[in-house]
């Protein structure tokens, strides 16, 4: 299917279901120049997958292009979350190399927004650290230390959902060059890095607090030690949980 075909069935399906009533509210909360259909987005990304089901692309430059020509020829916010929601396809996955880290450059600059921003930095590096480590660490390097805010702000929380593989010093290295800065977005960006690898690694991220004293903002601190309390809080859940009884039958 062209794009202009798929393109067009999109939104035909997105304007069968127009709420203009949430969509003035969507576009308020996002602080939007482009309008909304005011599709919630379970449902947005329900439709997406249904319509991109049979598409089939035979190289990444396909794919590239598709992705590209439906987010820059968008005429409301949902279409271009419908070019996020072809990333994680599954007949797309195989193309989440490094050979997409410029497409993932180009949203997350041009979205120029916290959405897209989180949408791809949270999920679309994952693999990278794994099947490209050296590599990616070396993009998301260059990123914390240019001057593009929300490439900046991407560096920090790309591995929120890395867990116990969370890497801390590369997280206080992504993060440094931002300490010193007033904007919000990056001091949230410096705290949610720091809360998720609190819950994993607490002895790491108390360290650092300690460590960073008042160079750490105050957004920053209150959002780590929500990580702290959180993995406290587990810790004493597991001590006073009961010892579940084998099932097996001992012998006598």
């Amino acid at each position: 299917m062209e794009v202009k075909d798929w393109q067009a069935a999109l939104r035909a399906e997105l304007e069968s279901r127009r709420d203009a009533a949430r969509a003035t509210k969507m576009q308020a909360y996002m602080k939007s120049k482009l309008p909304y259909y005011g599709v919630p987005g379970p449902e947005l990304r329900k439709l997406v997958r249904g319509l991109a089901g049979g598409l089939l692309f035979p190289w990444f430059d396909s794919f590239n292009a598709f992705v590209r020509t439906v987010w820059t020829e968008a005429t409301h916010r949902e279409e271009k979350y419908a070019a996020l929601t072809l990333l994680d396809m599954k007949q797309t996955r195989a193309f989440h190399t490094m050979e997409a880290v410029p497409l993932y450059e180009f949203l997350i600059s041009d979205g120029a927004w916290w959405d897209v921003a989180d949408e791809v930095a949270a999920h679309r590096f994952l693999p990278l650290f794994v099947t490209d480590h050296d590599a990616v660490v070396e993009v998301l390097r260059r990123w914390s230390k240019g001057s593009d805010l929300w490439l900046r702000r991407s560096a920090i929380i790309s591995q929120v959902l890395r867990k116990k593989d969370t890497e801390c010093a590369l997280l206080f290295e992504l993060a440094e060059p931002a300490l010193a800065e007033r904007e919000f977005f990056l001091r949230k960006a410096i705290g949610w890095g720091l809360r998720s690898a609190a819950k994993h690694h607490p002895k790491k991220i108390q360290k650092y607090l300690d460590e960073k004293g008042d160079a750490l903002s105050g957004l920053s601190r209150r959002e780590a030690l929500k990580g702290l309390v959180a993995a406290s809080e587990e810790k004493a859940v597991k001590k006073v949980a009961p010892k579940k009884k084998s099932s097996r039958t001992r012998g006598v």
